[in-house]
């Protein structure tokens, strides 16, 4: 088995970080995103119908309301999760290296 795939010669620490929240819902994204601000409309300034951005991966829009999924989109549906990380904790375990 490679090591990735075993569980006890693999680890991920997470990521914990103290961060703004710049979620909003809108009428193109995903019907679950919260609105968390209203000063920064994402969508505004997004691609959505691929005129100038060939493709983005199966994720899609991940700001500006997120992304729907089908049947609006062949995207996977996704929550908005726009954010801005104010400062990295990173993890408190020291055998992990925090």
């Amino acid at each position: 088995m490679p090591p990735v795939l075993d569980p006890h010669k693999s680890r991920v620490d997470g990521l914990a970080f103290l961060g703004l929240s710049l979620t909003r819902n809108g009428p193109r994204g995903h019907p679950d995103s919260a609105t968390h601000q209203q000063a920064f409309d994402l969508d505004q300034v997004q691609d959505r119908d691929y005129e100038h951005i060939f493709s983005t991966n199966d994720d899609g829009w991940l700001v500006g309301g997120g992304e729907p999924g089908p049947p609006t989109s062949y995207k996977l549906s996704a929550k908005d999760s726009a954010h801005v990380e104010i400062m990295r904790i990173g993890t408190y375990r020291e055998d992990w290296g925090g």
